[in-house]
């Protein structure tokens, strides 16, 4: 679940700031097999890509820590000392700066990096106000009421993921280039389900009562808003993978790794897009030993 920092909750309420000018002009990495410094140590994506038993390699299983940028580092919490929580998601160089911050601090004991992001860009996306509230965590100060509120809001409002999310593939491909290859990247996303939780409640739940009843009393029109946001999560993953990032996790396993003519044919094509269910976690790479 989506929280804040102990530091974060005991300072004073920080304005999000908007998304840097700067990004407007981002577009995706042309040559991504070699635009990328080459990777160093790849045994994530072998692990990944061959379904391979981790304790079967010639090292170490790889690891990589879940919140691994942020929270507990005292680096991390000097820069949200000074920037809002979303205002670092939205801005590539703080985020970058986060999510390297591990990687320089635990050197060579790290397998992978994982991009400084959360859950909820999705639904900001989407045309929800989304707020990180000290003491409190995620706030929506307008959830989804009813279906035709949903209607008009979600299901008849058209996003554009890439202008809408841009900011996060540009801290994507500005970290690879800041990872200098020592690790590979991990993007994410939430289920759908994980995300109309929040819409609907409005905020963390321990029950999720009100999206449990939506779903209840309103099956079709609970399907039809999970299918947009699977349909936007699934558009936001891959174009993630264009960033840079070599491997996806929608908070769900297994792992499974697409290389680049894979990704090309699955997702590229004209395929429908996926339904509402659990989305599979992919991991591209730019080459079986330079990913």
């Amino acid at each position: 679940m989506t929280t804040t920092s102990p530091a974060a909750r005991e300072a004073p309420q920080q304005i999000d700031h908007p998304v840097p000018p700067s990004v407007q002009s981002y577009s995706f990495p042309q040559h991504p097999d070699t635009d990328f410094p080459p990777l160093t140590n790849d045994a994530l994506l072998q692990s990944a890509q061959n379904n391979t038993d981790p304790l079967s390699l010639s090292r170490p299983p790889p690891i990589w820590i879940m919140r691994q940028a942020g929270r507990y580092l005292p680096e991390f919490q000097a820069v949200r000392k000074e920037h809002s929580f979303f205002t670092v998601c939205r801005t590539p160089e703080l985020a970058c700066e986060v999510t390297l911050q591990p990687i320089r601090r635990f050197e060579g004991l790290l397998d992978a990096s994982i991009i400084f992001s959360d859950i909820l860009v999705v639904p900001q996306a989407m045309g929800m106000e989304v707020q990180m509230l000290g003491g409190v965590g995620p706030h929506f100060p307008h959830p989804l009421q009813s279906p035709d509120d949903a209607q008009k809001r979600i299901l008849d409002r058209e996003t554009d993921v890439f202008e809408e999310l841009k900011y996060v593939y540009a801290a994507i491909t500005k970290t690879r280039h800041g990872l200098e290859g020592k690790v590979p990247l991990i993007g994410f996303c939430a289920g759908p389900w994980t995300l109309f939780g929040y819409m609907v409640e409005g905020g963390g739940s321990r029950t999720w009562e009100k999206a449990k009843a939506w779903a209840y009393k309103t099956p079709e029109n609970a399907k039809a808003i999970l299918q947009r946001i699977a349909e936007v999560s699934a558009e936001y993953l891959v174009g993630q993978v264009q960033a840079g990032a070599q491997v996806r996790y929608p908070r769900f396993p297994p792992l499974k790794v697409v290389t680049n003519s894979s990704f090309d044919s699955s997702f590229k094509s004209s395929t429908p897009m996926p339904t509402a269910s659990p989305l599979t976690v992919s991991t591209p790479s730019s080459s079986p030993t330079s990913a």
